[in-house]
Formats: C-alpha cells, structure tokens, sequence
C-alpha cells in the first residue's frame, strides 16, 4: 500500500499489516464505528448475533447454505434467545434464502439501514460470522465472538481464539457443540478475558476517532 496515511483502529492492525507494506504510514486513530467500553452496556443482554457473508471467493454455496441452516438450528433449539440476523451492507438479503428462519417466532433481522452495527452488539451476548471484522469489532463491546471457520484457511486472523478472546471452529457440527457451551456459561468466560487485548485493537471511542481522522486529513492537507 502507497497512501498518504492509513488510518487504523489500534496498533495491532499497524503492526499486522506494517511488515507487508514497509513504505507505508500508519496512524492509530481509533474507530469511527465502534467505541471500546469497559463492561457489557446491556448486562442482561441474551441474543445471538448472526453477520452473513455471501458471494465471496472464500464462502462456498454449501458454507452459505451451512450458515443458514446453523441459525435455523440455533433458533430452534434455543427459544428463549433472541436471534439477530444482519446483512452484510453489500449484499442485501435474498428472501427466498431466508423463508424459513423467517418463520421462527426470535428471529429478528437487523438491516444495517435500520440499526447501527453498535447497537446489534449491545443487544448481543454471542456473535457469530465467518470472517468478517465484526468479530474483532464484537470484542470492542464485549461480545464473545463465535468464528465459524469454513473458508478453508488455517486460523481467522489476527488470532482471537488463541487470546481466549473467541471461540473458532472448522465445521457446523463443532459449531452446534461450542454454540451450547457458549449458551450454559462459555461466553461470559471469553468476555472476561477481554480487557487483557482490547485496547491493542481499539484505544479510542468512536467519537474520538473522528477527531482523529479529521486531525489526520488537515495535516496532509497543510503539508
């Protein structure tokens, strides 16, 4: 990468990406989305959050169709729990893929033109997605994130799994398995580990941030 500057949410995306682009120059700014708390804002909060991908190189149609199948199963087999499906704000949702889950009573789908990204996570406990920054970002709310790996690589990167900050899997049936131990208490075991990483990937509110972007682009502006 060969611009101006690049502004990055904390110092571990500076340094992930820093050895791949030594001519570049990074700034840590902070988030303009999502803003780091200290603990959970809604404490009682009992939803399952679902971030759908599609149409990617990584995302097979038997992973779409896996995904699917997995928040109808979780829907099903845990009544009591809200589940938020969101869209990614590329790909709008396909009706005719959501027919069935549509048809359970806690389903709720949560467009990104309706209900901010921030306000999904603090409705949820759990987050689920294949690879997508909303895991990192469910960290910033202290959400657990529960990565369902089936793009074939090796690990999500960076690894919030070996941090103890998320739980990873490579299948849908490892899935419905860590799913229910996230249900009966894994979850509040991953967000209590979260202070120890979170200011490495998001050190300033969102509001902050904004300054921080702005701040940037007037100094290039004046150089």
């Amino acid at each position: 990468m060969r611009f101006d500057a690049f502004c990055a949410w904390g110092k571990a995306f500076a340094d992930m990406l820093a050895p791949y682009n030594p001519r570049q120059r990074f700034m840590v700014t902070g988030s303009p989305v999502v803003s780091p708390v200290e603990a959970k804002v809604n404490a009682a909060a009992k939803a399952i959050s679902f971030f759908l991908q599609r149409d990617s190189l990584v995302i097979s149609e038997a992973s779409w169709r896996g995904m699917l199948e997995f928040v109808d199963w979780c829907a099903a087999t845990f009544p009591e729990w809200q589940i938020l499906v969101r869209e990614h704000p590329a790909i709008p949702f396909f009706s005719e893929d959501f027919a069935r889950i549509r048809q359970r009573a806690n389903v709720t789908f949560c467009p990104a033109s309706d209900i901010s990204l921030q306000e999904v996570l603090d409705r949820s406990r759990i987050a689920v997605a294949i690879f997508s920054t909303t895991l990192i970002e469910s960290l910033a709310r202290r959400v657990a994130p529960l990565i369902v790996n089936v793009t074939g690589a090796p690990r999500y990167y960076p690894d919030l799994a070996a941090q103890g900050v998320a739980i990873e899997v490579h299948d849908y049936e490892e899935a419905r398995a860590k799913m229910a131990d996230l249900i009966e208490g894994g979850a509040d075991a991953v967000i209590a580990r979260m202070p120890e990483v979170v200011d490495k990937y998001f050190g300033v509110a969102a509001v902050d941030a904004l300054v921080n972007i702005v701040r940037e682009i007037h100094q290039l502006e004046a150089s």
